[in-house]
């Protein structure tokens, strides 16, 4: 959960003042005036301090959808990746079986990577599954970015009865 002390910025300050400003002169106007400039720099005034509050978030979603990502696996690699969490134990090139159903989205996994004899691991977060885990699927690539510690993951069936596939989900 969030603390209200870090809403408290100079963004969000500015934008409140420009929001509190607007209401202010067009309730001060109502009763004065009915020029049709002040309503529309009160419009103006009112969207640039919205902008203005949102633009962190905005920057924020921006850099997270950019993120840099290297594909470590794609099917046929001559490596082998191992994929724990409390929950399953996957390795690429075998069927998920069992633990397709645990297999999802936001699960914290420790990722050993091996080719032969050397032997790499890292601690991430599944953060996106591209397809459906079934108990006849396997991983057919893996791709992990190092700024976010976040891997995301592609399965696919591998029943080679390919009319069957069309009616399963």
């Amino acid at each position: 959960m969030t603390h209200f002390l870090e809403y408290i910025t100079l963004t969000n300050i500015i934008g409140v003042t420009g929001i509190s400003l607007t209401f202010y002169v067009l309730y001060s106007n109502t009763k004065n005036s009915k020029e049709t400039r002040i309503y529309i720099a009160c419009f103006i005034l009112f969207i640039l301090s919205v902008l203005l509050m949102a633009w962190p978030n905005i920057q924020t979603y921006i850099e997270s959808q950019t993120a840099s990502w290297k594909t470590i696996y794609k099917t046929g690699d001559n490596i082998k990746i191992e994929l724990t969490s409390n929950d399953f134990d996957i390795t690429t090139g075998e069927e998920l079986s069992t633990d397709a159903s645990n297999v999802k989205p936001n699960t914290p996994v420790v990722i050993k990577v091996t080719d032969g004899e050397n032997a790499e691991t890292r601690a991430a977060n599944i953060t996106e599954i591209n397809g459906r885990p079934t108990p006849d699927s396997k991983i057919t690539k893996v791709e992990y970015s190092k700024e976010k510690s976040t891997v995301r993951i592609t399965v696919a069936k591998t029943s080679s009865n390919e009319l069957k596939s069309l009616f399963d989900d």
